[in-house]
């Protein structure tokens, strides 16, 4: 069974204690962000795979 997100987030969390550091707020909304949103058409055009009308 997949993880959901806030298991990953957890376990990123738990992760970087662990190792002396303490994730801010952005690096949690950054793992959160690449598990539920779609890709930003920026990052989309960077690599050639914009959609037509973008």
């Amino acid at each position: 069974m997949e993880e959901t997100v806030e298991q990953q987030t957890s376990a990123f969390y738990e992760a970087e204690c662990r190792q002396g550091r303490t994730p801010t707020g952005a690096d949690l909304d950054r793992i959160a962000s690449t598990q539920l949103r779609p890709p930003h058409p920026a990052q989309l055009r960077s690599v050639g795979q914009l959609p037509l009308g973008y």
